[in-house]
């Protein structure tokens, strides 16, 4: 059987990260956008890698986002056995027609 708290830790371990290689991905890029900026022959390439630099950037704050948001949830499970309680019954108990005196 699955443990839902064992899966939502794990789920946000991972969403971390992705979080942390996405930023890493972010800072390296933004040092390749520096030198193509000193060359002035690539300005193209500083554009181009400047608009996937903030593809990366917002995806890293998607991520932190859904990690948070998941964080925060409150999963409710409710088993079968559960909702055998919840339910109103009509049977009758075998003391219940009896009167204790």
């Amino acid at each position: 059987m699955c443990d839902i708290h064992e899966s939502t830790k794990n789920v946000e371990h991972a969403l971390s990260h992705i979080a942390d290689l996405l930023n890493l991905l972010g800072d390296q890029m933004k040092d390749w956008v520096a030198i193509i900026d000193d060359h002035s022959e690539l300005p193209d390439a500083a554009n181009h890698l400047s608009n996937a630099l903030k593809l990366v950037l917002d995806a890293s704050l998607e991520v932190t986002r859904a990690s948070a948001s998941l964080s925060s949830s409150t999963i409710t499970i409710t088993s079968p056995s559960d909702t055998h309680y919840a339910m109103p019954h009509n049977h009758s108990h075998p003391t219940d027609s009896h009167i204790h005196r």
